[in-house]
């Protein structure tokens, strides 16, 4: 069993006073772990692998949760379409790729943040794991109307026909993005 031990901010402590060269390495190799390559998602439709592998992309996994994670399907932009989206870490930068009906031809980068955030924690055993701290998911109308009306933030939801993707910074808040006369509203999700 796992258990989150104050090791954030000892390895940010260590890091800005200059960590020894063992928890350096350390540290890398518990980061390079959380980063899943596009191969290690076989479900994944071999276009958009190949599409992500040319744009060096790797796939963060986040601290909770199974894995692998952050590649998920559904229909974002209408009943009829499956469409794909991932979340895309390049050069320290974090962007939503939405693949419209799984094609290499129609992708849309959305929601781009830099600076990634990873988080450290201990197992019993003494393994330094890392995650990161966004993730996605793809939810429906339930999901996106209980959010709407047990916080009546943001946007009212138009009428729902299709899902959306939850984009989280994980134990904090997230937004639904939903695709609607031809743009992504950020409709309120949980807080």
């Amino acid at each position: 069993m796992r258990y989150i031990a104050c090791i954030s901010l000892v390895l940010v402590a260590g890091i800005l006073t200059g960590a020894s060269p063992e928890h350096e390495s350390e540290i890398a190799q518990a980061r390079e772990a959380a980063l899943l390559r596009p191969r290690d998602f076989p479900n994944l439709p071999s276009g958009i692998r190949s599409d992500l592998e040319s744009r060096s992309c790797r796939i963060p996994q986040s601290y909770i949760g199974p894995r692998p994670q952050n590649v998920i399907s559904g229909k974002f932009r209408h009943p009829g379409q499956t469409d794909w989206a991932v979340l895309c870490l390049k050069d320290n930068r974090s962007s939503i790729l939405v693949y419209w009906g799984g094609a290499v031809t129609k992708v849309e980068e959305i929601e781009p943040h830099t600076n990634p955030s990873f988080h450290f924690e201990r197992t019993q055993s003494g393994e330094l794991l890392a995650g990161f701290s966004r993730a996605l998911a793809a939810v429906g109308e339930d999901y996106i109307v209980y959010f709407y009306e047990t916080y009546r933030e943001g946007p009212e939801p138009p009428p729902i026909d299709h899902q959306g993707i939850n984009d989280a910074i994980v134990e904090k808040a997230s937004s639904i993005l939903y695709w609607h006369e031809g743009r992504w509203l950020h409709l309120a999700g949980a807080d």
